[in-house]
């Protein structure tokens, strides 16, 4: 049997022996990425790597902002000082 369909398959059981007419290639290859294959926990976890990435993007802009202010405290100080 090919891959594929193993996988699809795999969905097909995991689903009540349906396939969501949503689901694509995509989502079945990252289904067996992550081990699951049925499709309501399939998308809870997909919307919850989603909030992850978008939390890290956000705590990278926070930090890469607060180095920023930092520099530019430094620098305003160094100006002061200067004076």
């Amino acid at each position: 049997m090919g891959r594929v369909k193993e996988l699809f398959m795999q969905m097909y059981y995991a689903n009540n022996e349906s396939i969501p007419e949503e689901a694509t290639i995509a989502d079945l290859q990252r289904m067996e990425d992550l081990k699951i294959f049925e499709w309501r926990e399939y998308e809870r976890a997909s919307k919850l790597k989603e909030e992850r990435i978008k939390i890290d993007a956000n705590n990278l802009k926070i930090a890469e902002d607060e180095a920023e202010r930092q520099s530019q405290q430094k620098e305003i100080i160094k100006q002061y000082k200067n004076k």
